[in-house]
């Protein structure tokens, strides 16, 4: 089996997109590499100058070198930085502007009191809880099929069957036959059946006469049926797929195409059935181990290669109120930056309501999405990084 380390999956990924597997957002976060050259002096010094000042020593330079970065590296497909020629300080201070530091953001010491924000009021534009019926009964199934509706479930199996179709006419050798709805929620609940009682071989569900025999698939459906299905099920429609596999390599190529007729209908139902009590955060949440070309990797997840979402939850319960599938930094074109835009993204005012408080880690807080929640009547909360953009700095106590 191959090694997830060296599947290839890293060697398609920009360096921007490295970073976000360090939890780094290029547009947001400082670089890892000090630049020791105070910008004053760097704008002082010729081309023609070789010779090197020490460190600053006023603390106008001392609060400006604070207020550098540090430069990010890629990394190749094993992991390591990739070697780059180290540039000089002059050529550094050529091609990069500096950060001006600003003497107004500072950290209150212990002497001043603590000034919290003034409460928004929670207005919801719907009561918080669950949306169904109260005096209607729901089964299991019922439930499941709020998320997995008839609807989608008839376009897939059209889907499928025009995929099966295609297949048999490019010479594949197997009985078809029209795959309906009722047969896709038996093949979907053995699939979930085998998640949960896991052998060796796909073929063994329906092996007899052994000690491991399972009596259950071969009442739903026999094993040719389901291979066959498995081999065939397709969520888009096939014909549509040609058209958007001509557009790879361009911005109009949509990596999510063949399951969007899914991925629309859940969002939606997400948010239809449930709406969220005060406490929001969003968070990224690993989903599925596959190796694909939108495989990211992410150590600090559980489950660490897989598909990326970004989540927006409800805090009191962990409910799913909306999520995005990263499938590339080209999908948030804001040009903010990834973090920001990952969870403005997620943030429907309209569907929402006002006065609610989001929670999140160090890798979305700055300064310029809690000033634009605020405007929106949104209260934040999250762990900062020194070096984020527009945070002020701290200094070491002598």
């Amino acid at each position: 089996m191959e090694d997830e380390a060296d599947s290839g999956e890293e060697s398609f990924l920009t360096d921007e997109e490295l970073a976000y597997q360090d939890g780094l957002d290029p547009a947001e976060d400082g670089d890892y590499e000090e630049d020791t050259t105070p910008p004053a002096q760097a704008r002082q010094e010729t081309p023609h100058s070789s010779e090197e000042e020490g460190p600053p020593t006023s603390p106008e330079a001392s609060q400006q070198l604070l207020g550098r970065g540090h430069r990010l590296r890629g990394r190749t497909r094993s992991g390591s930085l990739r070697g780059r020629q180290r540039r000089s300080p002059e050529s550094r201070s050529r091609s990069r502007s500096p950060q001006p530091a600003d003497q107004t953001l500072s950290w209150n010491d212990e002497s001043q009191p603590d000034i919290p924000p003034v409460p928004k009021r929670f207005l919801p534009a719907r009561k918080p809880g669950h949306q169904l019926d109260p005096t209607s009964t729901y089964t299991p199934l019922d439930i499941f099929k709020l998320f997995f509706s008839d609807t989608v479930a008839i376009t897939l199996c059209n889907n499928t069957n025009t995929n099966a179709a295609k297949n048999i006419s490019r010479g594949s050798k197997y009985s078809w036959k029209p795959f309906s709805v009722e047969e896709f929620f038996k093949f979907l609940g053995l699939t979930f059946y085998f998640a949960l009682v896991r052998l060796t071989n796909i073929r063994d569900y329906w092996r007899k006469n052994t000690i491991f025999s399972q009596q259950f698939p071969a009442t739903v459906m026999s094993r040719d049926r389901y291979q066959v299905i498995s081999w065939n099920i397709h969520m888009s429609d096939p014909h549509e797929d040609v058209h958007n596999d001509k557009k790879k390599g361009t911005p109009a190529y949509d990596r999510l195409f063949g399951v969007k007729p899914l991925l629309d209908d859940l969002r939606q139902a997400c948010k239809a059935f449930y709406h969220p009590r005060q406490n929001l955060s969003v968070d990224e949440r690993m989903s599925t181990k596959a190796h694909t070309g939108m495989t990211q990797y992410m150590k600090a997840k559980p489950t660490k290669w897989g598909f990326k979402l970004f989540v927006l939850a409800d805090s009191s319960i962990g409910y799913t109120v909306d999520f995005a599938v990263y499938s590339g930094k080209s999908v948030f074109a804001s040009g903010v930056g990834l973090a920001y835009d990952s969870v403005m993204s997620l943030i429907d005012k309209t569907h929402l309501g006002s006065g609610y408080n989001l929670y999140v880690d160090n890798f979305y807080t700055s300064p310029k999405l809690f000033k634009d929640l605020h405007s929106m009547h949104f209260g934040a909360c999250g762990t900062y990084r020194d070096h984020r953009r527009g945070c002020p700095r701290t200094t070491k106590m002598p």
